[in-house]
């Protein structure tokens, strides 16, 4: 698998996102890690594509997003009804989310199934076994 041009990491626990974005940089996983908080705040980020493409260039639109489910203000569910809608413009086309959180109930099943840009779900451990489990989502 080829490197990342970037990643956009949303989860409110700062912790959590450090750790992963420690492992996606130690395994050379990408180029660039961004982090939001929320999925309204990662929405923001994704929606300003001029400012965007004029200070991060290459690295944007993420390639990838890991996106915890279980947030403040908007949740992972009601981001991805909106992602949707965003991928709708050519430009956000390529862009691919995986679900990471602590568990995989009905709610993260059902939103597999109903997105087709959503791969799959990533347990939330903060290991190696994290990078592998995406790894495996991305080649599939």
């Amino acid at each position: 698998m080829s490197k990342l041009n970037s990643i956009l990491v949303i989860d409110d626990n700062e912790i959590d996102f450090h750790l992963v974005k420690r492992h996606l940089i130690r395994s050379d996983f990408c180029e660039e890690v961004f982090h939001e908080e929320d999925g309204q705040h990662a929405l923001d980020f994704l929606n300003d594509w001029d400012h965007n493409r004029k200070i991060i260039k290459n690295h944007f639109p993420p390639a990838l997003i890991i996106l915890d489910i279980h947030m403040p203000t908007m949740n992972g569910h009601e981001f991805l009804d909106k992602y949707k809608l965003l991928r709708e413009d050519e430009k956000y086309k390529e862009t691919r989310v995986i679900l990471y959180s602590t568990t995989r109930d009905r709610d993260v099943e059902e939103s597999i199934e109903k997105y087709s840009f959503v791969l799959g779900h990533v347990s939330k451990h903060s290991s190696k076994d994290d990078l592998d489990g995406i790894r495996k989502l991305l080649e599939s």
